[in-house]
């Protein structure tokens, strides 16, 4: 008999090149950019959300002209954020099959200048 590791598998993860899509994050002066390539999903194929310092991104779509039962494809992808993100004050768009989120720093963690008087 031979023994297999377990292993949690979606079907969909195995036909759906988007089943665990890549993301980068990249900190900016005044915040974060998060981009994922999300090809063939549309704005109501995905849900956004924010928990703590962690965002979830979610997207769920139809397969269209399958044939092997496979109907749909979806993924779910976490992202844990430093302290200094908003996350409640982030935005989504999604262009050309890429989702950009753009997260600014915490009032407390922007850069802001200070005057220099003469003593």
């Amino acid at each position: 008999m031979r023994l297999f590791p377990l292993v949690s598998l979606r079907l969909v993860s195995l036909r759906d090149p988007v089943s665990e899509p890549p993301v980068r994050v990249v900190r900016h002066e005044d915040g974060y950019l998060v981009r994922s390539e999300l090809p063939g999903y549309s704005p109501e194929d995905l849900e956004v959300e924010s928990h703590g310092q962690t965002l979830r991104l979610q997207g769920r779509r139809m397969l269209e002209g399958r044939v092997d039962g496979a109907s749909t494809a979806e993924f779910v992808r976490a992202i844990e954020l430093p302290e200094d993100a908003a996350l409640g004050e982030a935005s989504a768009t999604l262009r050309h099959g890429v989702l950009t989120l753009r997260v600014p720093l915490k009032p407390s963690a922007r850069p802001r200048e200070v005057p220099v008087t003469s003593a």
